[in-house]
């Protein structure tokens, strides 16, 4: 704790006293059934201000019921309905000292009306639709609605006060309604709320002085801003620090919030790992906003994952604390564990952004990679792992993110394990995806999954080390375990297999085909040709990220996939679309879409249209297989036949999934042996 000269001092936020600098920030959640907190909702946000954060702010909760906000399922903050449970979630971080606020939302242009029962139409300053929804044209308000808008926010402002939380933060970032009137890219208007900065930002300091004037001078009262909209025409830092003297010169706001983007930048907005920006990447522009300033604290937000870099971003100048959200999904305890000194114990988020972002926008609650516990704290959460009465000798067989995690969890119920694993490395498939170009910030996880292991003393982990029908004798009267565990995770379909036509691609035995862990593995395998034609069907990260090595090296790539673009929808959940699509373009790799493979031969293919099944040819030198996988689980039938004790199978190895089902798997089996 010693290190830190700002993590730990105090901070003056309104009439509030934060007692360090690091909030748990706003995000989507959909953990509010019928928008309304459940008992899951409640122990999600009683699980970080268990672990030591300053505040808490919960996310995007909007105040007009005529504005669906989904795909997302926030706090209905337009009804009194929604008391009862806020004041169980300020009950709950208040046992824990961390005081709560709520922020308030209306999504404007981000409402999709076919989701609403009574058709509601989308609202803006202008007739200027979402990117996302470009054939929802919203309705231009009148002055009278924006009015009417102004006092919902009040109304809602003074539930959340009725509710016993400490604040509220009024979100004007990321395109919502409040962010749509201050940038001309949205608003064009010709009235008293459009054309001139004044005039655009009268919207929002209309709302913070009705907020204030409902809720009176001692409850906070803050404001989420955007620093820059990241997209030419668009407002920039020295038109938002502008704003944020106005703000601070009406002297309604307590705290001011700074954020980047919209969603037409939602790469810069929620980057992901392949993004390129370095933790804390908003420093600089939140600096220029907080210049502008005279005396209101400043947070800023952006990829924040480590205690020394929050102290050195107060040191610097660029804001007064630090907002952090994702690596808080990974890592509750991320605060305690930093005023412990156990840095290497704190679970690093690898901003996967598969079960928290991508999560949300599929109407899903959020989760985490990494962290099987977080939206399951009832069941996985810090107080529900116990001793386990009779402490047993584990073996594992596998060393990826399953076998990994299943021995880290046992370990700390008082179990011993060694890991048999084959390879020469520790890790599974995911050192494949961190070989990828911007990828490596996975192995971060990895490592301190190893970390856990490792340093428990009571993990053996033996490399090299394969279980066959020949030793497994052996190894079974050597080990002695009490129960094995089968974590052998899966293999890419050498055949080509797919759901397209359901049987192996014919020529896939040909010496110049290959899938993507040949290309991948520790020991790349094989002579890759001039002409490269990579066949998708996964619409991952797998396919785009060859291609990218490949073209890089001077290959002539062509990517082929049965879906109607090159990482269909999911590109888009994680946020990878923009940096991915942009590395692909730069290249020149080629992409070819609703298509599939007939046959391969030496020298070319025939592929066909899965429409029209128009049928052509392609010079090919090399093809690679992006496609389906194969469960390996042969292994935990033949220790089942020879084993006597109790065997599980996890991850991969029970059918291949995503790394947040390993690690839920591996999770769970560990509470129940």
């Amino acid at each position: 704790m010693s290190e830190y000269k700002y993590l730990f001092q105090p901070l003056k936020v309104g009439n509030l006293v934060l007692q360090n600098r690091v909030i748990f920030g706003p995000h989507v959640t959909n953990h509010w059934p019928n928008h309304l907190p459940d008992d899951r909702t409640v122990a999600y946000y009683e699980e970080r201000a268990k672990g030591g954060v300053g505040m808490i702010i919960i996310g995007a909760s909007p105040v007009d019921e005529t504005a669906n906000y989904a795909p997302f399922v926030q706090c209905g903050l337009w009804s009194d309905d929604c008391i009862p449970g806020l004041r169980k979630i300020a009950d709950a971080t208040h046992k824990h000292g961390t005081p709560l606020c709520v922020q308030l939302v209306h999504p404007g242009i981000h409402q999709e009306p076919e989701y609403d029962p009574d058709g509601h139409v989308a609202v803006a300053p202008s007739e200027i639709p979402a990117i996302e929804i470009p054939f929802n044209i919203p309705k231009e308000l009148s002055v009278d609605e924006i009015h009417e808008i102004q006092d919902k926010f009040a109304a809602a402002a003074e539930r959340a006060q009725k509710a016993g939380l400490d604040g509220v933060e009024i979100h004007g970032a990321h395109g919502y309604l409040l962010s749509a009137f201050l940038t001309p890219l949205k608003n064009k208007r010709t009235d008293q709320y459009g054309g001139s900065l004044e005039n655009r930002a009268r919207f929002l300091l209309e709302v913070m002085s009705k907020v204030r004037e409902r809720v009176g001078p001692d409850f906070v009262v803050g404001c989420r801003i955007s620093s820059s909209d990241m997209i030419d025409g668009g407002v920039e830092p020295e038109d938002i620090a502008k704003v944020a003297a106005m703000m601070e010169a009406a002297d309604n706001m307590d705290f001011l919030h700074v954020s980047v983007g919209l969603y037409r930048s939602m790469s810069v907005m929620i980057p992901s790992h392949v993004s390129g920006l370095e933790p804390g990447y908003q420093a600089d522009l939140t600096a220029e906003i907080k210049a502008a300033m005279k005396s209101t604290p400043v947070f800023m937000v952006g990829r924040i994952n480590d205690p020394m870099l929050v102290d050195r971003l107060i040191a610097d100048g660029s804001a007064d604390a630090c907002v952090i959200v994702r690596e808080l999904i990974a890592e509750p305890e991320f605060v305690n564990k930093a005023k412990e000194n156990r840095i290497d114990d704190i679970r690093p988020c690898a901003y996967w952004n598969q079960s928290c972002l991508a999560h949300i926008f599929m109407g899903m609650r959020v989760g985490c990679q990494m962290n099987a516990a977080a939206g399951n704290e009832l069941k996985l959460g810090k107080d529900t792992l116990v001793k386990a009465a009779t402490p047993k000798r584990l073996l594992i067989v596998g060393a990826g993110p399953a076998g990994l995690e299943t021995a880290r969890v046992a370990i700390e119920r008082g179990h011993q394990v060694t890991i048999f694993e084959k390879g020469t490395e520790t890790g599974g498939q995911l050192n494949m995806m961190a070989r990828m170009p911007g990828r490596s910030e996975v192995r971060n996880w990895m490592d301190w999954l190893l970390r856990q292991v490792e340093s428990s003393g009571k993990g053996d982990i033996r490399l090299g080390s394969e279980i066959t029908a020949e030793n497994i004798d052996e190894i079974l009267a050597a080990e002695a375990p009490d129960e094995i565990i089968v974590a052998t995770g899966a293999r890419a379909a050498a055949d080509g297999r797919s759901s397209v036509t359901t049987e192996p691609i014919p020529g896939h035995d040909l010496p110049h085909v290959f899938t993507y862990e040949d290309l991948l593995g520790a020991e790349p395998a094989g002579e890759i040709g001039k002409r490269v034609l990579i066949v998708d069907e996964l619409a991952d990260r797998i396919a785009p990220g060859i291609a990218q090595m490949l073209a890089d090296a001077g290959h002539d790539v062509e990517i082929m996939t049965r879906w109607p673009s090159i990482g269909h929808e999911s590109l888009v959940r994680w946020g990878d679309l923009a940096p991915v699509y942009e590395a692909l373009d730069e290249l020149g790799v080629q992409t070819t879409t609703d298509s599939w493979l007939g046959s391969i031969e030496a020298g070319y293919v025939t592929a066909f249209n899965i429409y029209s099944m128009r049928e052509w040819q392609i010079d090919v030198d090399t093809v690679i297989f992006s496609t389906m996988k194969y469960a390996n689980n042969a292994l935990a039938k033949l220790i089942g036949d020879r084993a006597n004790v109790p065997v599980h199978l996890v991850g991969d190895a029970i059918a291949p999934r995503q790394v947040a089902d390993a690690v839920a798997d591996a999770t769970k089996l560990a509470y129940e042996i």
